[in-house]
């Protein structure tokens, strides 16, 4: 189906040889999607108007070669083997760069430290570095920090940053319109033990999702009784919520929570 109107065009992997190409890893945007193949290079399809989908060229890395990439609303990232992250289109505003020199590369690097994942949101972008610290950067006044450095997990969900410690505790922080930053962690409202945090939910390490904090926004399918099915990984978007399970089947949940799966 096409993302949110967007026509696709599919990423073919094309190379000189006539081969196409395998892809090992795949992330979707706000209207456009990219692939880690297995020569170590991105190809998206979808929206470029900000060059995220880079003229529908494939994408080399400056050093090294890409092993992870994240689509975030108007830009993508990827992650080299030599742990730097580098990026393309609109990663610090709403505004279109200028495309009459065509689309490079805005390569973030760190001192000091790699990094091991990365997450692209909403003019948001963060990076888990090997020592557990979490690095951000993105649009000034939109970009929140993770403080501590036992995180071994990391995820954007528009503009919010979550995180999952060595001790599966969650934790997830947001800039308000104010400009400031607003967290909340676990133990506090649940005293559960995460292994993924996606906006406001959290998978715990028994397979059901639960509310980092409980608000009318946030609701969760198991206590709520709409399934008793266990998941190993979740993903959110938008008023929508889905899961992998354990039996390899896939279940969304809206806000009404009517199952799509």
């Amino acid at each position: 189906g096409n993302i949110y109107g967007v026509r696709p065009r599919i990423a073919s992997g094309e190379r000189k040889t006539g081969k196409k190409a395998k892809f090992i890893q795949v992330s979707t945007g706000l209207k456009h999607a990219c692939g880690v193949a297995d020569n170590g290079v991105l190809e998206c399809f979808g929206e470029d108007l900000d060059c995220q989908s880079h003229n529908f060229k494939p994408v080399k890395a400056t050093h090294g070669q890409f092993v992870q990439v994240s689509a975030g609303h108007r830009h993508t990232c990827g992650l080299t083997n030599k742990g730097q992250i580098e990026c393309i289109g609109a990663t610090q505003s709403e505004s279109n760069p200028d495309q009459s020199k065509g689309c490079t590369l805005d390569k973030k690097t760190l001192e000091g430290g790699e990094f091991v994942q990365i997450s692209a949101g909403n003019q948001v972008t963060c990076g888990l570095v090997k020592d557990g610290t979490v690095k951000c950067f993105g649009a000034e006044g939109h970009t929140p920090e993770l403080e501590g450095k036992d995180y071994v997990r990391i995820n954007v969900n528009d503009k919010t940053v979550c995180g999952v410690t060595k001790e599966n505790k969650g934790k997830c922080c947001r800039v308000t319109e104010e400009k400031k930053i607003e967290c909340d962690e676990s133990p506090g409202e649940t005293s559960s033990k995460f292994t993924q945090v996606v906006g406001q939910y959290g998978l715990t390490t028994d397979g059901t999702i639960e509310c980092l904090k409980k608000t009318a926004e946030c609701l969760s399918p198991h206590r709520h009784n709409r399934t008793i099915e266990t998941f190993v990984e979740i993903g959110v978007r938008s008023k929508e919520i889905c899961g992998l399970t354990s039996q390899g089947a896939i279940r969304c949940f809206s806000r009404e929570f009517y199952t799509r799966g």
